[in-house]
């Protein structure tokens, strides 16, 4: 049953991928460099919370700006 488990089948594309590397970038093996790939998960972690704070900062202020602009010509 392990034996199952060890063998890996890849596609010829996969194989050509795993050689050049997407766009002819070599990445690093995970394996040998896993910080660098927790780096990259991290600034995605970040850029989409950063990207959550600026709608939400965006929806604030402009509902807030409308709710003023209402209020003034409605009294």
């Amino acid at each position: 049953m392990d034996a199952h488990f060890t063998h890996h089948y890849y596609s010829p594309y996969q194989t050509i991928l795993a050689k050049k590397g997407i766009f002819g970038i070599e990445w690093p093996s995970a394996i040998d460099h896993p910080l660098f790939y927790i780096g990259i998960y991290s600034a995605i972690g970040f850029a989409s919370a950063l990207a959550s704070v600026l709608s939400v900062t965006a929806q604030y202020t402009g509902a807030l700006r409308a709710s003023r602009i209402l209020f003034k010509y409605a009294f």
